[in-house]
C-alpha cells in the first residue's frame, strides 16, 4: 500500500512538472516545487521544447511586469488567486495550474501574462512580496509591490494613471485643434 502512495504521489509529481515546463516554466522552479531531480527537469524540457534551457530566472516578478496591459493581466491573475486562497493551499503547484487555466478561459486574449511569468507572480503573492492594493481614488484595484526594481506601473493606481495621461492628451489635441 505505501509503495503504490508514494508511486502515485511521484505520478502526480510529473503530471505537476510536465505542465509548468510545457507552460514554459523553467526546470529550476519546477524543482523548487516539485522536488524532482533538475537532471531529469532538464531532460523533460529538452523532450518538450527540442532545445535545452537556457537564460536566468527573475528574482522578483516586477522584472516582467513593465508594461501597463502585464499589469492588468497580472490583477486578473491575482484576483483569480484570492479566489482560491478562500480554500485551498494558495503555494500548491497544482493551484497555480488550476488558477492559471481559470485566468485563460476568463481572459482568452493574453499577451503578456504568459505561464512562466505568471508562476513567478505566483510565487511572489504567496510569498507576500506583491499584493492587491485598492486605490483611494477610484475604487479599483492594482498589483504593488516593495522591489526596488519595480517599475513605476507597480507601485501605482495603474487606472488612475491611464486616466491621467489620456486627459493630458485629450487637453494636447484640443489645444492642437484650436491652433488650426
Amino acid at each position: 500500500m505505501g509503495i503504490k502512495c508514494l508511486e502515485g504521489s511521484r505520478l502526480h509529481g510529473w503530471q505537476i512538472a510536465h505542465f509548468l515546463i510545457a507552460g514554459g516554466v523553467r526546470p529550476i522552479n519546477v524543482e523548487a516545487v516539485t522536488r524532482i531531480n533538475r537532471a531529469q527537469l532538464n531532460a523533460l524540457w529538452k523532450n518538450v521544447h527540442g532545445f535545452p534551457a537556457k537564460g536566468q530566472t527573475p528574482i522578483y516578478s516586477s522584472v516582467y511586469l513593465r508594461s501597463h496591459r502585464a499589469v492588468r493581466e497580472g490583477i486578473a491573475f491575482v484576483k483569480i488567486l484570492q479566489m482560491y486562497e478562500l480554500s485551498e493551499d494558495i503555494k500548491s503547484p497544482e493551484i497555480f495550474l488550476m488558477a492559471y487555466q481559470r485566468f485563460r478561459e476568463l481572459v482568452p486574449w493574453v499577451e503578456d501574462l504568459q505561464m512562466e511569468k505568471a508562476f513567478y507572480l505566483w510565487r511572489d503573492y504567496h510569498r507576500k512580496l506583491v499584493v492587491l492594493n485598492h486605490c483611494s481614488q477610484c475604487k479599483g484595484s492594482y498589483l504593488y509591490t516593495m522591489q526596488p526594481d519595480a517599475s513605476d506601473t507597480m507601485r501605482n493606481c495603474t487606472f488612475c494613471r491611464l486616466l491621467k495621461q489620456s486627459s493630458t492628451f485629450a487637453k494636447k489635441n484640443a489645444k492642437t485643434s484650436l491652433i488650426q
